[in-house]
């Protein structure tokens, strides 16, 4: 760590003095000698590509800072003045350009000037527009071309966005949201010829929008506004494709928009694991934004919810739900047909928003895993097959509509319903060898799971400002629901051996599994803003969070004649309430971008309950847990200038225990790995630092940030477990301090050649201590790694795209109770994507990603290439159809490894998956595709 942060440095250092720097400064005003505040001043190179951009000051002054020797234009432009241009040459001095008058424009000849006069960009406060005309990409191109071509914009190759050195987690299209806020699927989809207007500002939480005071945050929003062209009528493309292996897809997307109305529809369905609705193909369809379920309406410290309170628990009901989207989807073999409608409406004081998913997801699959789990001087490796097929059917429908009573008062209401069913079929077995070399125990098993489920959530948020500036009172109450009813049927044939390898128990598992959950949850929240001075804001307010939970598991056990009796010790149920209030305050002071906030909170949690076996007098008992803390908030924000940002935190999270974990039903569906709930478990407390600096260089494109953080856990929850003479292994969670988590990652851009060479190095560096106990002795594991990413960026013209990149991944392991298990897991991907037109009209997209997965410990060195090749040509009139051959997986080498650490052990697993197939497909695009390199096709 120490080596990559000598190297970081070495690299600024040696960037920076490289070349001597100078400055251009001036002053603006009108023609009787009054200063324009506020005036838009842009530099530019004699070729009119955009270097840096500023607003002159409240005494007209403007600068630009660390400029190399050389020519330069500067445009200045001021709301009903006639545009300025100067001719700058600077060679061996600091530049002073003295006044600048700016003529008034005539009311008669604004319109010519305007349009003849036309910026790259406007600056109206915090918010950057660019004017989209000033900015050449390849024809057919999407909004992700664009945005890399916009200067202080960036586009990693997954479709992260970020705006001088932070990240856009917010899109709208003319101000309406386009399926989810996550800008991933609008920058891959829509089309960039559509594009009047970027605009890009300080994203703002609930808080922000409540007392209408600005703060510097670590996230950036945008909006497109779109030509009136496509404002007009509908865009949209529709591909079908057929193949070897009988593979074969076919997914489209239309879109119309107005001035009151947008309308989306996309649809999916395939048979080869691409552009689906998993987690990690979101992309290609929607963004992770769009699951939250109760966006961030806990008032507190500016956060918007970031304090910790968890609403849902850590394992709560709810989250069966979730894993029913986006479970199962990782290798193997799947199948997807999926679709989504949005609809919005934005008139006057009205906005309505609507969206509806649909998916129907199916995945067939082999994973081989290779795991050891360490005991005091000895350690049991399993060496496990499982074969599974699972099929499910989810649907979600969000809604939500947002009324401005008047200028100061708003009232928005939110409803979201999800309806989910997956089925699974597992069957396989297990060996588990004492040191590697004794057979302990092997295991066979055949399992059923039919899990359906249900969710309804709704909100109610009122927020009223006044005239005088923050000062405002904001409400809101949220309402959520889930039922989830899952079938398990669980068959296991079990054999323990003595150390002569004999057989000296059986253990034949007939299980019927039926699970209820209902959960209820009312969260309210208020808040109240009043300005002490204009610089110092008072803020308080009161969190509250109820959380109701009843559920039954009745156990039924096959007896020798096929019958089913009860379980009456391993059946249970429950009804528990969690409360969760907290009351705060805080002091914030303000002035010229400078944010510094104190603050504290009281917090309480109740937990009671009541769990009985079905006979009372076997078995009953109630839970009955309170806990208060001191929650202490600090937090610093300072932008030292436009292009340099600095922030800090200090907070305690707090996280109560998930009702699964704190009732001590016992789970046996594993009979080698029993779990069981603790009653007594307290809340978690996680003390956490960070601190995040951004700087850029606009004059020469080169940015750098740091982020980093640490944790300390107070009453961590971690595992306790018994391991019996059969290898059996019983896991309760217990309470322990001491835990701590370290995180460093840092990022250097260096353009190279502005828009068409850029080097970036990402570096990180992650360290842990976690703690378990087994068999009565505490284990304490390290892990700790280096990483990091080099990437080149070149496009040395608008028809030839090149990226590579070479990412390492390092993770050291070591257990105090076994130290001859220590681990070292090194991760190393190469990446190359190059894209370019051969001939007229034809071109050829193709990317290598080569992966090597080392671990010594279990004699792991795999090398795995994946290359993917394609050639299209656009066809018909217009260009509207495209007609694609594609190879994937040419070296047949596709298998998914997952290699990882824990507190008590070290897995490694190996999934087949889809490998070689080609694919002819043909794509049509209603207003035509022109002809253009496209980076992402995979």
């Amino acid at each position: 760590m120490k080596n990559l942060i000598i190297v970081l440095l070495t690299l600024i250092s040696s960037i920076s003095l490289s070349a001597q720097r100078f400055s251009v400064s001036g002053t603006v005003q009108d023609t009787i000698g009054n200063e324009l505040v506020a005036a838009t001043v842009i530099l530019m190179d004699t070729d009119s590509i955009l270097i840096d951009y500023t607003l002159s000051d409240n005494k007209g002054y403007f600068i630009f800072k660390s400029l190399e020797a050389g020519k330069y234009l500067i445009k200045i432009s001021y709301l009903s003045f006639y545009p300025v241009t100067l001719f700058i040459d600077l060679v061996d001095n600091n530049e002073n350009v003295g006044i600048i008058s700016m003529e008034e424009i005539s009311t008669q000849l604004m319109e010519v000037v305007i349009k003849e006069a036309k910026a790259p960009l406007k600056l109206r406060g915090d918010t950057v527009e660019y004017d989209i005309s000033q900015f050449r990409v390849p024809e057919g191109a999407t909004l992700e071309a664009l945005l890399r071509r916009l200067p202080g914009m960036e586009v990693s190759q997954d479709g992260s966005v970020l705006a001088d050195g932070k990240n856009v987690t917010q899109l709208t299209v003319e101000g309406k949201t386009f399926f989810s806020e996550d800008p991933k699927f609008a920058i891959k989809n829509l089309p960039a010829e559509g594009v009047s207007k970027i605009q890009v500002f300080d994203k703002k939480d609930e808080e922000a929008l409540l007392t209408g005071i600005a703060q510097n945050t670590e996230e950036k929003a945008m909006n497109i506004e779109l030509k009136e062209g496509f404002k007009k009528g509908g865009f949209g493309k529709i591909t079908a494709g057929g193949g070897i292996e009988s593979r074969g897809e076919l997914k489209g997307n239309y879109n119309k928009f107005d001035k009151k109305y947008q309308f989306s529809v996309v649809g999916v369905g395939n048979n080869t694991g691409r552009n689906g609705l998993s987690w990690d193909d979101y992309q290609d369809f929607m963004g992770s934004n769009t699951w939250g379920l109760f966006g961030d309406y806990e008032y507190g410290f500016g956060t918007g919810g970031g304090y910790g309170i968890s609403i849902t628990g850590s394992s709560g009901l709810e989250n069966k739900i979730q894993d029913a989207f986006f479970s199962g989807d990782r290798g193997g073999f799947p199948t997807h047909i999926n679709g989504g409608l949005n609809y919005n409406y934005d008139h006057k004081n009205t906005k309505l928003s609507s969206r509806y998913f649909f998916q129907r997801m199916g995945n067939e699959k082999e994973t081989f895993t290779d795991s050891r789990n360490f005991l005091p001087n000895s350690f049991l490796e399993n060496n496990r097959f499982e074969s599974e097929d699972r099929l499910s059917g989810n649907h979600r429908a969000e809604f939500v509509v947002e009324q401005k009573v008047d200028s100061l008062f708003t009232i928005k209401v939110t409803a979201d319903v999800a309806l989910v069913g997956t089925e699974i079929d597992q069957f396989g077995h297990s060996n588990v060898l004492k040191n590697g070399l004794f057979v302990s125990n092997n295991s066979s098993f055949n399992n059923d799971s039919d899990l359906t489920g249900r969710l309804f959530s709704s909100s109610i948020l009122a927020r009223k400002q006044f005239k005088k500036r923050g000062r405002g009172l904001g409400a809101n109450l949220t309402f959520l629901q889930t039922n989830v009813q899952e079938n398990q049927i669980v068959f296991s044939d079990n054999f323990f051996f003595s150390d002569a390898g004999d057989v000296n128990q059986e253990l034949l598992l007939r299980q019927w599994n039926d699970d209820m959950f209902n959960k209820k949850v009312i969260s309210g929240n208020v808040m109240a803003s009043e300005p002490l001075s204009k610089r110092i804001f008072f803020k308080t307010f009161y969190n509250l969070n109820i959380r109701q939970e009843e559920g039954l598991r009745m156990v039924e056990d096959q007896n020798s004649d096929g019958n089913l009796i009860l379980d009456e010790f391993l059946s249970r149920n429950y009804d528990n309430q969690i409360m969760n209030q907290r009351l705060g305050t805080s002091l914030t002071y303000t002035h010229k971008g400078f944010n510094l906030t104190l603050g504290g909170a009281y917090q309480a949690f109740s937990l009671q309950g009541d769990y009985s076996a079905p006979n009372p007098s076997l078995f009953s008992g109630t839970v009955d847990n309170r806990f208060s803390s001191f929650i202490p908030y600090a937090e610093m924000r300072y932008p030292f200038s436009r292009n340099t940002y600095f922030n800090t935190t200090y907070t305690i999270d707090v996280r109560e225990p998930g009702i699964e974990q704190l009732l001590p039903v016992i789970d046996f569906r594993n009979p080698l790995f029993i779990r069981e709930g603790n009653p007594d478990l307290l809340p978690a407390l996680s003390h956490r630092v960070s601190l995040f600096f951004n700087h850029s260089w606009p004059a020469s494109g080169m940015r750098f940030s740091i982020n980093t953080w640490y944790n300390y856990q107070e009453n961590q929850i971690i595992s306790e477990q018994f391991v019996d003479e059969n290898q059996v292994t019983l896991s309760r969670p217990v309470n322990y301090t001491g835990g701590r988590n370290f995180s460093l990652y840092s990022s250097l851009t260096i353009p190279i050649k502005r828009n068409k060479l850029t080097m970036r190095f990402h570096g990180r560096y992650f360290g842990s201590r976690s703690f378990a106990f087994v068999n009565d002795v505490l284990n304490r594991t390290l892990t700790s790694g280096p990483g990091g990413t080099v990437g080149i960026d070149y496009t040395p013209s608008q028809n030839t795209t090149l990226f590579v990149s070479t990412n390492l991944a390092y993770t050291s392991t070591t257990y105090d109770i076994n130290s001859g298990q220590d681990q070292n897991i090194i991760r190393n991907v190469h990446a190359f994507d190059f894209n370019t037109k051969i001939l007229n009209g034809l071109y050829i997209n193709s990317s290598l990603r080569y992966s090597i997965f080392s671990n010594q410990r279990f004699g792991i060195n795999q090398h795995i290439p994946i290359a993917n090749i394609s050639i299209y040509k656009q066809i018909l009139s217009g260009n509207k159809g495209e007609i694609r051959l594609s190879l994937y997986d040419a070296f047949n080498k596709n298998i998914m490894i997952n290699q990882n650490t824990s507190a008590t052990s070290v897995f490694d697993s190996r999934t087949f998956s889809l490998a070689r197939y080609a694919m002819l497909s043909f794509s049509y695009n209603i207003r035509g595709m022109k002809a253009g390199v496209n980076q992402n096709i995979y």
